[in-house]
């Protein structure tokens, strides 16, 4: 019992020291898929991904090339969405009777404008149609087939062969989850293809061999009524065979982000209430609820805020504000604390001196997170800083105070040193006089009546000596 106890406090002594990475997202289990993937499209960072460069068959996902190609013809000016076009026989050939999938069938002979043309591929998944827009395109299905496969290659589509225009199963005719996401990107960048497959249903107008017919999107995560209902789906394309199972590439929008999922090779289930869940939708939208909410952009880079200030050399004492005239954000998992974000700023030179004028590149702003450089801009200056030049006149006058204390000090010295000699001169004369006064005094005791003992006391003019005779 003592064994158990101390394996669990040992176990819990290594899971408080090394605890889980906060950079770590919620866990998403397996997609139940052959492949699939997940983007976001504006960093183009990607958030899953399982087998995304497996060749598969892609079904009816096939047709967002097909129109793709459409949409590039249209901006070529080779023809328009309004354009008339007659199904001529060749676009039956090679595929089943009922390859047409709108009600009634689009008929040998029928014309449909361009529009509708794509309206029947996009919503329907009409295989004749997608013949009738390669014919019109390129003159032949053999031809549009190498449009498919060499726009995939200039789109960098590895592991990608297109035999088709529709995706009916063939040998050889393969993509990738990661393919068709460039695929979707770069379809959904045409503002028409963008306004077609969001679409929840289109009538299709009289022709010359049918009335009016009435379609509807078959993506049920765009079906209000449907339990796969996700309302932030904006299109784009189903697909189903045998070979392929089900299949979905999806485009997302939801707090201005957005995102392009891809499943493929998903499976059909029958429920206990023996209704059937099918698993290229139940994946998507799980997948988009994962990536939604585990993801955010963070701004990183202020645009024209003041990120720093820094002293400027030359100056009188001054700082200088330094912006970012772009701002930029990244997006990171939602649990990634800021303090993972490190931002340092780098200068030009080894300070900023002056003269500064505003708008001035002085440095650049470096942000990393994880040891990987997230963004980099350059930082300029906010605010003038003139060059510090001295007051000469202040200087001026210091310079006069200066002068006349060292006039002043000068004449004082002089008149010191003056007194001083002064002094020292007349000092002599009362010594003399001391010295007289003791002599007389000494001589008087010796002297005798007449007074002329050993001389007479001759007065001086300036002063008193003794004189001998």
């Amino acid at each position: 019992m003592k064994r158990y106890i101390s394996c669990f406090l040992a176990a819990l002594f290594i899971f408080l020291i090394f605890p889980l990475s906060s950079n770590a997202v919620t866990p998403l289990d397996e997609a139940a898929a052959t492949a699939a993937i997940l983007v976001d499209c504006e960093s183009g960072f990607v958030l899953y991904e399982k087998n995304a460069d497996a060749p598969v068959a892609p079904a009816s996902t096939t047709k967002i090339m097909t129109a793709l190609l459409v949409f590039d013809a249209i901006a070529a000016g080779k023809t328009t969405l309004d354009t008339k076009v007659t199904a001529t026989a060749p676009a039956f050939y090679g595929i089943e009777w009922d390859a047409s999938r709108v009600s009634p069938y689009i008929a040998e002979g029928e014309a449909l404008s361009v529009r509708d043309l794509l309206y029947c591929v996009m919503l329907h998944s009409d295989c004749v149609a997608c013949n009738i827009l390669a014919i019109h395109v390129s003159g032949s299905v053999e031809a549009f087939v190498a449009q498919m496969n060499t726009r995939a290659l200039e789109l960098g589509c590895a592991g990608t062969n297109f035999v088709n225009t529709h995706g009916y199963t063939a040998n050889g005719h393969t993509s990738t989850a990661r393919s068709l996401y460039l695929i979707t990107k770069a379809a959904m960048a045409y503002e028409g293809f963008a306004e077609i497959v969001r679409a929840k249903g289109y009538t299709v107008p009289a022709t010359n061999k049918f009335g009016a017919r009435t379609i509807k999107n078959t993506n049920a995560l765009m079906a209000e009524d449907s339990s796969y209902y996700y309302p932030y789906v904006m299109g784009v394309k189903t697909g189903h065979t045998d070979a392929a199972g089900w299949c979905l590439c999806s485009y997302a929008q939801k707090d201005g982000r957005t995102l392009i999922c891809v499943v493929l090779g998903a499976s059909q289930t029958v429920l206990p209430d023996n209704t059937k869940s099918i698993g290229s939708f139940t994946e998507t939208k799980r997948l988009l609820e994962w990536g939604f909410s585990s993801y955010s952009f963070r701004e990183i880079i202020p645009q024209g805020s003041i990120i720093t200030q820094v002293k400027v050399a030359d100056s009188n004492n001054e700082k200088v504000g330094l912006y970012s005239s772009e701002g930029a954000r990244y997006l990171l998992a939602c649990d990634v604390s800021d303090s993972d974000i490190i931002s340092s700023v780098s200068l030009y030179n080894e300070s900023v001196a002056a003269p500064v004028s505003a708008g001035d590149a002085v440095g650049e702003l470096t942000v990393t997170y994880n040891g990987t450089v997230i963004a980099q801009t350059t930082l300029f200056a906010a605010n003038d800083v003139a060059k510090y030049v001295p007051d000469t006149s202040k200087n001026y006058i210091t310079m006069i105070v200066i002068l006349l204390i060292v006039v002043f000090l000068t004449a004082a010295t002089i008149t010191i040193i003056t007194v001083e000699e002064s002094r020292r001169y007349k000092a002599p004369a009362k010594p003399v006089r001391k010295r007289r006064a003791v002599r007389e005094e000494y001589y008087d005791e010796y002297d005798d009546p007449d007074g002329d003992f050993f001389g007479e006391y001759i007065p001086e003019e300036e002063d008193m000596i003794y004189r001998h005779r």
